[in-house]
């Protein structure tokens, strides 16, 4: 029997989360405000470099996830991934500090930081199952969703001073200066993590070495996508989700732009209503299992949901009040830990007996596709508009956003809902 990892691996496993959500807190909340409002560039140069990225990233992470396989090892893949991740990063910060540089420049190391960012996440999950063995894999699971959310909420308030130009870092202040701070920070915070945690060693029956090749892994991907034919309501539902997904995964993109642009708050309001949201992000996920048992089944719980997150969105499109505005906002945090925590427990109960492990995997395929229809729905749309002026044009692109959730429900409606989420709501993970 194999016996339960030590605490401090688990430690330092959510201690990655930390760290990371350190880093990315502020390209996601400062990058499109920063390039759009103060550089003077379209909304679509980033909708088709987080495109590009994800595209990037389907086609070259099963290789890499094979070759990690193949080695037994997770960490060598981590750390370099880890490591690129923070490196452009700063690159990022410093060139978006120099006022002659290209945009082209700035876009590359964008590019850059988005794609070893979410490749040294695929590592860094793929750590989960030998760290819970003998413990609870939800528990442990839900460690670093936390650890995450809590470096959302201080990396927030770190880079906050330095935005607003009240501190400086080497004579440089603004905006691009919070990508230079968080890229110091998540090195600082993952280093422990990189030289402590150790991959479980795996020993093999064969004597022959594992080999380096490819193998035939877009076979083995495309195969699994033509078997979802075979079981319609969980087809169904994947596209359903990825509409959904796609909404919120696109708001989250553009959300700091839309509070200067339309909402009105300066950069001491945003963070304070950013880091509010994420609050309310982590309390609605631990309502899920609740409002589930309460109406009755997972399938009528996510249609609450869907219709609540369509109907905040279009009301968020359409306020003008800067009160009601931040509650909207708050009250999205809300939804969108609940919709997300929803969504898994109710996909988990249609994933065939003993195929979790493979449908998951094209769980996490759908969702890293959602982040390429959302921004180019969200820049097309203000493109088409632009001559409404600014606030109008991000009010119709927040309006969207709003439309594909109603798709999504729309498509919802036709899963069949599994009876073990009709009978006995299960404990939302």
């Amino acid at each position: 029997m194999l016996e339960p990892v030590e605490k401090k691996q688990i430690g330092l496993w959510s201690l990655y989360d930390f760290a990371n959500s350190l880093g990315f807190i502020a390209v996601s909340f400062y990058f499109s405000l920063w390039f759009i409002s103060d550089r003077h560039r379209a909304d679509i140069w980033i909708s088709v470099t987080v495109a590009l990225a994800t595209v990037v990233l389907l086609f070259t992470l099963p290789v890499f996830g094979a070759m990690s396989d193949r080695l037994y090892r997770r960490m060598p893949f981590l750390k370099i991934f880890t490591l690129l991740a923070v490196f452009s990063l700063f690159g990022l910060g410093f060139f978006a500090s120099q006022i002659s540089i290209p945009t082209l420049v700035i876009i590359l190391f964008y590019f850059l930081f988005l794609y070893f960012y979410q490749g040294a996440l695929a590592f860094y999950n793929a750590f989960l199952p030998d760290l819970s063995i003998g413990r609870s894999l939800e528990k442990i699971s839900g460690f670093g969703i936390a650890a995450g959310q809590l470096g959302n909420v201080i990396g927030l308030a770190l880079v906050l001073p330095f935005a607003t130009g009240k501190f400086s870092f080497l004579g440089l202040t603004g905006r691009p200066v919070t990508f230079i701070v968080a890229s110091i920070a998540f090195l600082i915070f993952v280093l422990p993590t990189l030289f402590g945690l150790k991959d479980k060693v795996e020993l093999s029956t064969s004597s022959t070495k594992p080999k380096l090749n490819f193998g035939p892994t877009f076979k083995e991907t495309l195969r699994d996508l033509r078997q979802i034919k075979q079981y319609p309501s969980l087809l169904t539902y994947l596209i359903s989700y990825y509409f959904f997904a796609d909404a919120s995964l696109t708001l989250g993109l553009f959300a700091s732009l839309y509070f200067e642009v339309v909402g009105k708050l300066n950069d001491a309001q945003k963070t304070l209503v950013g880091i509010i949201a994420l609050v309310f992000t982590v309390i609605g996920a631990l309502a899920a299992e609740k409002i589930a048992k309460m109406l009755g089944s997972l399938k009528r719980s996510l249609s609450a949901a869907l219709v609540l997150e369509a109907m905040l969105l279009a009301v968020f499109a359409f306020s003008t009040n800067k009160i009601l505005f931040m509650v909207m906002v708050i009250l999205n945090g809300f939804v969108f830990g609940l919709l997300f925590s929803l969504s898994r427990a109710f996909y988990s109960r249609l994933i065939p007996s003993g195929q979790h492990a493979k449908f998951f995997g094209i769980y996490v395929l759908f969702e890293r596709c959602a982040s390429v229809l959302g921004p180019l729905v969200w820049s097309l749309t203000a493109i088409a508009f632009a001559f409404l002026g600014n606030v109008v044009k991000y009010r119709l692109a927040m309006l969207s956003l709003a439309i594909l959730i109603v798709i999504s429900f729309i498509i919802f409606r036709f899963v069949k809902e599994s009876q073990d989420s009709v009978l006995r709501p299960p404990e939302v993970l």
